[in-house]
């Protein structure tokens, strides 16, 4: 029953707490766990924030229900969810006009709760009394943060699908009060990632790795052949930076995220990339373009392209124009080949201009965060700048 009941509600385990006045600083630390960060005490949005968003995911409160611009704001630079307080109809006002799953409500007294449990404007409660917590879990609502100062029972909590929120509950003990396993060993299964969800090789994890490996920020694992700690990357050089630890949704299975680092930068004893060879498609693409803007062999197109700013912009004009040529041809095939093209001149500029393809996916995971769209109509005056610089090629 209560396996049942967490999957159903899927709770993350943990949320730290974070000051707001803080700033940005400690976020990275916070972020390595399962969960969201809470940030506390919000006030309107800063600029300063909109990297961090992009970086760490956080949710943001606590804010008066009629604060609609700077609710707004907050889940339109990123913030996963934004806390409110405040009266039932305040409540289903902005619960009409924002996506009630991304608004979660600060419960302050039982009358207020039952009221907002019966509009279904939020998506998720956040309590502070035992008493709010029992009607939630009798209402079977499928998010709900409990805050405490301190909890010994992480685990619990999660089986009841119970998130805790928390600036004194460590992280790493909390990840594994959560897990679980039928290993006669006690080890967990672990799958390594890199920051493109590309499965670099399958490991395992003990408690006492989990805890070194948030405490140092790296890759760190269980070596069953000599029965202690494996530093990934101490004798190869080839380490990884700790992007995320995550469970699974049985929670007994576990994912690192790292970013895998060396030269090569290979997870496998053999060099390769993966355990499975070498990655392909455009992870591939862009890790052979960074490899080339370092050190590119004699006679490299690509070199000559991060050389040369004018062809580079004039082959992704180009390249654009045949994409077009194709999609009207209506051959699925000849879109795909035009579309590649396109990707390799894109991404080559992208290096050239210093940015990564794990920025390029966050730009990406921001922009389905919005809640405010533009009409997204054509820029008149880019069109025309576009035909000119197609004319005067083909003017040669």
């Amino acid at each position: 029953f209560l396996l049942e009941k967490r999957k159903k509600r899927n709770a993350n385990m943990l949320l730290p707490l974070h000051k707001f006045v803080d700033g940005v600083v400690g976020l990275e630390g916070l972020s390595r766990g399962p969960g969201f960060v809470f940030l506390q005490d919000c006030g309107a949005f800063d600029a300063a924030w909109k990297d961090a968003l992009l970086r760490y995911p956080c949710v943001a409160g606590v804010f008066e229900a009629t604060q609609h611009e700077c609710i707004t704001e907050w889940l339109n630079n990123g913030a996963r969810e934004v806390v409110i307080r405040g009266g039932v109809e305040d409540v289903a006002v902005i619960g009409s006009q924002l996506p009630k799953e991304r608004l979660v409500y600060f419960v302050e007294d039982l009358d207020s709760l039952k009221g907002v449990l019966g509009m279904d404007s939020v998506g998720g409660y956040v309590v502070g009394d035992l008493s709010h917590l029992d009607v939630l879990e009798k209402s079977n609502k499928s998010k709900i943060y409990m805050m405490l100062e301190e909890c010994e029972d992480i685990g619990g909590y999660h089986k009841r699908g119970i998130d805790i929120v928390s600036s004194s509950v460590d992280i790493g003990q909390g990840l594994i009060s959560c897990l679980r396993t039928d290993r006669p060993d006690g080890l967990y299964t672990t799958v390594v990632t890199d920051e493109y969800g590309v499965a670099l090789g399958l490991v395992y994890s003990s408690k006492e790795s989990l805890l070194a490996s948030l405490e140092c920020g790296r890759g760190v694992y269980w070596s069953r052949s000599r029965n202690n700690l494996w530093r990934k990357g101490d004798t190869s050089g080839a380490y990884q930076e700790l992007v995320r630890i995550e469970f699974d949704c049985d929670c007994d299975a576990v994912r690192f995220t790292v970013r895998q680092r060396g030269d090569p930068a290979s997870f496998c004893h053999l060099g390769t990339r993966t355990c499975w060879g070498n990655s392909g498609g455009l992870p591939h693409l862009f890790q052979t373009l960074q490899s080339r803007k370092a050190n590119a062999p004699e006679g490299s197109y690509t070199k000559r392209l991060f050389d040369d700013k004018a062809l580079l912009r004039n082959k992704l004009l180009e390249e654009a124009q045949e994409v077009i040529e194709a999609i009207e041809e209506q051959d699925p095939n000849h879109v795909a080949e035009e579309v590649a093209d396109l990707a390799y001149f894109l991404f080559t500029a992208c290096c050239a201009g210093g940015a990564t393809m794990e920025d390029v996916n966050r730009q990406l995971d921001m922009r389905s965060l919005k809640v405010k769209r533009r009409p997204g109509n054509a820029k008149e005056y880019r069109i025309k700048a576009a035909e000119a610089a197609l004319n005067k090629e083909s003017n040669f």
